[in-house]
């Protein structure tokens, strides 16, 4: 019995360190598995932590980088809109500046336009009815007297316009003397040489662009053979302004140059020749008008009156002589000639015209003979029964118009104009004698032949029956329509 309860005391032993070995492992195994649930949720936990962490920290740096970005973003369009905002108001205010300027500068143009007008308006009511002569002279008289004559005769048709001359002649005296103001500027032929063509030019220019912008002319007329290229710039600056020029024929040779200046001038207005008819006459602005002559008929001195101022004997013949200045060619061998030929009769008074723009002629006193220095000769022509001249284009018309028998020695120096043809057309009509060779013998025999009374009778009929008008009225009546 004891035995036996021994045996299951030892058997329950067993059966309680089995059970409790199996509780222990049991309890062992939970307490590991609790310890590894622990462990591996403890390290679960760590890993999550970490991981959260890390998944935090990496969320929080693109949170960050984003809201950086944002920030730098917002930031940069802040900078950038202030930015642009100040380009934006600094262009806006340069172009509102400029806007401003351009309004400004657009209305104080349009202002001094609109004062300019005025100015010009109100000028234009006071000194728009003027007419500036341009002409050029420097050898003779020719161009100015051509103006003076049309001058003179628009005056009258028009007693309120303003008439002033701008001329290179040296005969300032007989613009006064007229009653017109006159401005000078010598002749490029009288200056020094070191006053050269470019100098020259532009001096001309410059006086010419003072006296335009004082006197505001509506009206230029020119009388030259070349228009000069200062008169060509001061045409061309001036607006409103109309350009006439009194261009002369007959020249010896075309120059082509030439003619291309008369696209600057709104009329060209051609002296016509008594005894050459104008081979080819040009339409549109062109007009052709009569000879021009300085005096009327009615303006000569009379015959009597002269001869008893100037004493001439009865049954004497009065002889005129007239060979120009002398500034081209030298006249007095030629006048030596002429007397010579002349003392050989004994009814001869003779009367020698000197220009007041040439120099003294050298010729002793004589008997029946006298020297006037005066302008102009045609105011004498009554009373001379034979003239022996030069045929300029005025001299040579004038003698023409008011009846005098002549005899003519062509000037073959000149530059332009072809007196030798001018001289021979008038005595192929029977209106003049022409001597070709200046001997004494030649002019002895012209004189003889001119002062008989058949050949006076012929000359006189002639020039007689032409009867054509003094083209100076026709011109001044032109300029006073349409200027």
């Amino acid at each position: 019995m004891a035995s036996n309860k021994k045996k299951s005391t030892i058997a329950n032993k067993k059966k309680n360190t089995v059970t409790n070995k199996k509780k222990n492992t049991v309890t062992n195994k939970k307490k590991s598995t609790a310890t590894t649930k622990k462990k591996s949720t403890a390290t679960a936990k760590k890993k999550n932590t970490a991981t959260a962490k890390k998944k935090n920290t990496a969320t929080a740096k693109k949170k960050n980088t984003a809201t950086a970005k944002k920030k730098n973003t917002a930031t940069a369009k802040k900078k950038n809109t202030a930015t642009a905002k100040k380009k934006n108001t600094a262009t806006t205010k340069k172009k509102s500046t400029a806007t401003a300027k351009k309004k400004s500068t657009a209305t104080a143009k349009k202002k001094s336009t609109a004062t300019a007008k005025k100015k010009s308006t109100l000028t234009n009511k006071k000194k728009n009815n003027c007419t500036l002569f341009v002409p050029t002279n420097g050898a003779g008289l020719g161009h100015l007297t051509r103006c003076l004559a049309i001058a003179r005769r628009l005056k009258k048709l028009d007693p309120n316009r303003e008439i002033i001359f701008f001329s290179t002649s040296a005969a300032m005296n007989l613009i006064l003397q007229e009653g017109f103001l006159g401005y000078h500027i010598p002749s490029q032929m009288v200056c020094r040489k070191y006053v050269n063509s470019q100098e020259w030019h532009s001096m001309f220019q410059e006086h010419l662009r003072r006296i335009i912008k004082l006197h505001q002319p509506n009206l230029l007329f020119f009388d030259g053979v070349y228009p000069y290229a200062g008169l060509i710039t001061s045409m061309r600056e001036t607006k409103g302004m109309k350009k006439v020029w009194m261009r002369r024929g007959l020249g010896k040779k075309v120059r082509p140059e030439v003619d291309k200046k008369e696209k600057e001038f709104d009329m060209i207005i051609v002296p016509k020749e008594l005894f050459i008819p104008q081979e080819e006459q040009k339409t549109g602005k062109h007009y052709y008008s009569d000879p021009i002559i300085y005096l009327e008929k009615s303006e000569l001195l009379n015959r009597e009156s002269l001869r008893k101022k100037w004493k001439v004997p009865e049954n004497h013949k009065l002889v005129f002589i007239s060979l120009g200045a002398g500034n081209i060619n030298d006249i007095n061998p030629t006048i030596s000639n002429i007397l010579t030929a002349l003392r050989k009769r004994k009814d001869i008074f003779i009367v020698i015209s000197e220009s007041i723009i040439g120099k003294k002629l050298q010729i002793p006193e004589q008997e029946n003979l006298i020297i006037i220095r005066d302008y102009p000769t045609s105011s004498y022509y009554n009373a001379f029964d034979l003239a022996i001249t030069a045929s300029g284009y005025n001299s040579f018309h004038e003698l023409l118009f008011f009846n005098v028998p002549a005899i003519i020695i062509p000037n073959q120096m000149t530059k332009t104009d072809d007196q030798v043809a001018r001289a021979l057309s008038a005595e192929k009509a029977g209106a003049a004698i022409v001597i070709k060779n200046e001997s004494i013998l030649e002019i002895e025999r012209a004189i003889n032949m001119a002062l008989a009374p058949q050949r006076q009778l012929l000359m006189k009929s002639t020039t007689q029956k032409l009867m054509y008008k003094n083209g100076a009225d026709d011109v001044a009546n032109l300029l006073k329509i349409f200027f």
